[in-house]
């Protein structure tokens, strides 16, 4: 299991998330995308919606039934469609890491804050023992690993 951090510095996080769950998806992974608020989560999935003219990704939240769909939104940190990837998007720590495949945490490079939480939560992983991964955003919206 490894976490991979993603410093969002170009594009913002509606427009980055759907290109990295469509590769997990075509990958045959399921996931659980994590965010602050209910009427965040609406945001994200009228973005999966409309990934690329005539294409989306399929997804759910509450109340549909998780168990059919291949993403699922939530504002808990719960896996109820059998996901082997989860999306942190609102800069929580996950307390059982090794529960996941695969874990991206995503954050803000132009939010002090949320890049202070995003290394303290790369701290806490790191003294757990987790393999952890820096990818920063480039120009463009494409990743370089720099750690």
């Amino acid at each position: 299991m490894t976490i991979q951090f993603y410093h969002l510095l170009h594009t913002p996080l509606d427009f980055a998330l759907p290109k990295l769950l469509a590769k997990a998806q075509e990958a045959g992974l399921r996931s659980v995308v994590v965010g602050e608020t209910s009427a965040r989560l609406q945001q994200l999935s009228d973005k999966l919606w409309e990934v690329e003219p005539n294409s989306f990704l399929a997804h759910g939240f509450a109340p549909d039934d998780p168990s059919g769909q291949p993403i699922w939104l939530s504002t808990e940190i719960e896996n109820p469609n059998e996901a082997k990837l989860i999306a942190i998007t609102n800069g929580a720590s996950l307390p059982e890491p090794q529960a996941w495949d695969k874990i991206i945490d995503l954050f803000d490079g132009h939010d002090e804050a949320a890049v202070t939480a995003a290394r303290q939560r790369w701290k806490q992983y790191k003294e757990q023992g987790v393999e952890l991964k820096y990818f920063q955003q480039q120009p463009g919206g494409g990743w370089k690993q720099a750690a």
